[in-house]
């Protein structure tokens, strides 16, 4: 057998074929079959095989290829899936003129220069060994990125980026600096995930067009929560940081915040529900929650209002708040 197909569960599921061999029959598969996307195994040597059915090859998973011959004849390819072990030697992903989607299990022996690509719109990409975004200069099209594990310290290049509207990294243990993303005014998802080292998140309060936020950095800290009036597109929002001031009214007065966690600073007394729901309810919202985490490493709380009509899909953070409060002082 030198062609197969194999079902990817996940939402949306997804049929790979798998080629084995270069013959008639796997020739066949892949002019007739049915699939999203083609996983070539080490036998065909190289891309050069898939040339002449380069229209109907959109997706590259796992490919196993010693040589990257042919790969610039895959013009339809949209996107690229590594697992957790590179070919080598790399393929220079810029042959791809069409590519959109970058994904890889294992980015540490990635070449950076190769995400340089101009119709770039997605990474997910865990352990790349690039200190910021500079490399990405010529990837203006990019909209989503998520790095997890990576070695960024900060975030220069990020402004660069005008299509950029989804940030997250997730075990982002390195990094230090943050002002880069005061430049990238299109971002409406932030996410920053166990940031240690992180003491400053100022230049986030600059993104006024922010719909969720979620900055988990214990020891950042930040004096009030006026420049939450300055994103009136803020949904949801996730603060596992030092506040050193907190004015309850700005939070009334949201017209759709609907779910924030927020952390204060040791010592901070948390008004009581008796005290608090009326004054968060003054100016015409309906609290439907508030939860206390005394675990947590300073006094933090969790306010959920009804969300705004529009709405057309609500989704409190529930991932990294359940992960956070099972266990708050993970390392």
């Amino acid at each position: 057998m030198s062609a197969e197909i194999c079902e990817l569960n996940g939402q949306p599921r997804a049929a790979i074929l798998r080629l084995f061999d270069w013959d008639d029959a796997s020739r066949e598969a892949v002019a007739q079959w049915k699939y999203d996307g083609v996983e070539p195994k080490s036998a065909l040597g190289s891309f050069e095989p898939l040339a002449e059915f380069a229209d109907r090859v959109r997706w590259l998973y796992y490919p196993d290829v010693g040589s990257s011959a042919g790969l610039e004849k895959l013009k339809a390819v949209r996107r690229i899936t590594f697992g957790d072990e590179l070919p080598q030697p790399a393929f220079d992903l810029r042959q791809l003129p069409g590519l959109e989607v970058v994904q890889c299990e294992d980015a540490s022996g990635l070449d950076k220069r190769h995400l340089n690509h101009p119709r770039l719109r997605y990474l997910d990409l865990e352990g790349l060994k690039a200190a910021d975004l500079a490399f990405l200069s010529e990837a203006r099209a990019l909209a989503a990125m998520r790095l997890r594990r990576c070695a960024l310290t900060g975030l220069k290049g990020s402004g660069t980026l005008n299509g950029l509207k989804e940030l997250r990294l997730l075990g982002a243990k390195k990094l230090e600096d943050v002002s880069g993303l005061g430049e990238a005014g299109n971002l409406e998802i932030v996410e920053i995930g166990e940031a240690k080292k992180l003491r400053d998140i100022n230049a986030i309060h600059s993104l006024g067009k922010l719909r969720y936020l979620f900055v988990e950095a214990d020891q950042a800290s930040q004096a009030d929560l006026s420049w939450i009036g300055t994103m009136p597109r803020l949904e949801c929002a996730g603060l596992w940081l030092e506040t050193r001031q907190v004015d309850w009214t700005i939070l009334a007065q949201h017209p759709r915040l609907y779910d924030i966690m927020l952390g204060t600073h040791a010592g901070f007394e948390l008004p009581d529900d008796d005290t608090l729901v009326p004054l968060l309810q003054s100016h015409g919202r309906r609290v439907l929650k508030v939860t206390r985490f005394p675990k947590a490493l300073r006094p933090s709380i969790r306010i959920e209002f009804v969300p705004p009509a529009d709405l057309v899909d609500a989704k409190p953070l529930h991932v990294y708040q359940t992960r956070l409060l099972a266990n708050p002082n993970v390392d």
